[in-house]
């Protein structure tokens, strides 16, 4: 049992747990794992971020989208301007006077409407776009990732509670034979009859005293577990909640070959994903930049219209006249815009970015083949130290109630009953732990291949 504990409270200490809080509520309700899986994908706030950047990367990519429709500008224009009358030959109106110049000042208004429609920029605005959209699939990848450590976060603590919990079962078991040990105990005392002695009810005394201090440390790890589980949850450390009794304690598995299993990791894991549609982002992105190398051709379009009453109108193709006048016009252009000391720059830039999510990819893929192959070999480990533990347990088991009749009948001593006990103990709390092992395990195999290979959570999960 001793040897427990420990492997409790590092696994606790490596889940991050925060302190504990009592809960004085009375569970309202049972939560099974797919529940708490649930709850934990719907509310935790580390989802909602995620989520805001695949929406803000969608934003991007739309914006980009848009610059393949019109840019239209408007300008509106009003003030004062002095009187001119006549034409660009003669004229009525004073031109030094600026007395009557100020006092024949009259309002003035111009409207005027652009439109610039790209027709073709050799790949500058579609490159740019597919890179955001690569970019978008990144994102949720990413998402899916996250949804990954959650899961795995929330399979964790959940095994980690059950396991709490059925310790304590055991140390509550064990205390209410020692209680009845005790009894019987005393009666021999009293009559003088039997093998037994002062010095047994100091054994079983420290004996009781041990599991009572085990039974302390028990009870908070499990509160320490609980807040840990409740907060991924998205729930309040006051919310009434329990696991769900009918609860499996050892979790099934579809698991294939490994071979199978590395070449589901490496079509199906988020981060596999990610650095693909990565790559095909930067590779847009190259050809995007390789595109500057080419002018854009448009369709320009404008509308104008001014009007100044105090101010005669030129009817002459050759006046300027900036305050009347009404015109529209059509007009296809060509716009080159070269720099020339950057651009070479910002293409061997997207060339080395390139060149580095490629080494990251081969990387990626021998990381992913080891993670899964010690995932499987952990697993299987798990699993036939699971079975082996089992027969110990059956083991202990009829060692420990034979002792406890023979020592109701006087035939066995208290220091062999404690040694039946203990051996119980141990027996169950190693049962315990390996099947806590066995189940961490098959949460880690299932993160690593990127699906969920436990048949009863796969429609959970795929929602």
């Amino acid at each position: 049992m001793s040897s427990t504990l420990p492997l409790v409270t590092a696994v606790l200490v490596l889940l991050g747990a925060t302190k504990p809080q009592a809960d004085e509520h009375t569970p309202a309700y049972n939560l099974s794992l797919s529940e708490c899986l649930t709850r934990a994908l719907d509310h935790n706030p580390l989802l909602g971020t995620a989520m805001q950047r695949v929406a803000q990367a969608e934003a991007e990519r739309a914006a980009m989208a848009g610059k393949l429709y019109p840019t239209v500008s408007a300008l509106l224009l009003t003030g004062p301007t002095p009187a001119a009358h006549g034409d660009a030959l003669h004229t009525t109106t004073p031109v030094n006077d600026y007395g009557d110049m100020l006092a024949s000042l009259g309002p003035f208004f111009r409207a005027e409407l652009n439109l610039v429609q790209p027709l073709w920029t050799f790949g500058k605005i579609n490159n740019a776009n597919q890179a955001l959209g690569e970019w978008v699939a990144v994102r949720e990848a990413q998402l899916a990732g996250q949804r990954w450590e959650i899961i795995t976060q929330v399979k964790q603590l959940y095994f980690a509670l059950q396991l709490t919990e059925e310790l304590l079962k055991v140390v509550d078991e064990i205390a209410g034979n020692l209680t009845d040990a005790r009894g019987y105990l005393e009666e021999h005392l009293k009559s003088d009859e039997g093998d037994v002695k002062p010095i047994d009810r100091a054994k079983l005394t420290a004996y009781e005293a041990e599991l009572k201090v085990q039974r302390i440390e028990i009870v908070t790890r499990q509160q320490v577990v609980r807040d840990g589980l409740t907060r991924l949850m998205g729930m309040t450390s006051q919310t009434p909640w329990r696991l769900a009794p009918q609860e499996s304690r050892t979790v099934s598995l579809s698991v294939e070959a490994p071979d199978a299993l590395v070449q589901t990791a490496l079509t199906s894991l988020p981060e596999v994903e990610a650095v693909k549609r990565g790559l095909r982002a930067l590779e847009f992105k190259r050809a995007a930049k390789r595109a500057q190398h080419y002018p854009d051709l448009f369709l320009a379009g404008r509308a104008r219209y001014g009007v100044a009453p105090n101010r005669d109108t030129q009817h002459s193709p050759f006046a300027v006249d900036n305050f009347n006048f009404l015109d529209a016009g059509v007009a296809l252009g060509l716009r080159y815009e070269w720099e020339t000391g950057v651009l070479g720059a910002e293409l061997d830039a997207a060339d080395a970015e390139l060149n580095a999510l490629s080494e990251t990819q081969r990387a990626l893929v021998e990381r992913v083949q080891h993670d899964v192959l010690a995932a499987h070999a952990e697993w299987l480990a798990a699993h036939d130290k699971l079975a082996a533990t089992k027969e110990a347990y059956k083991a202990t088991r009829a060692w420990s109630a034979t002792a406890m009749e023979g020592f109701e009948l006087g035939t066995v001593s208290a220091k062999d009953l404690i040694e039946g006990l203990s051996a119980f103990v141990k027996a169950r709390f190693a049962l315990l732990a390996l099947s806590y092992e066995y189940n961490v395990a098959s949460a880690r195999l299932s993160q690593v291949t990127g699906r969920e290979l436990q048949p009863e959570l796969q429609l959970v999960l795929r929602k």
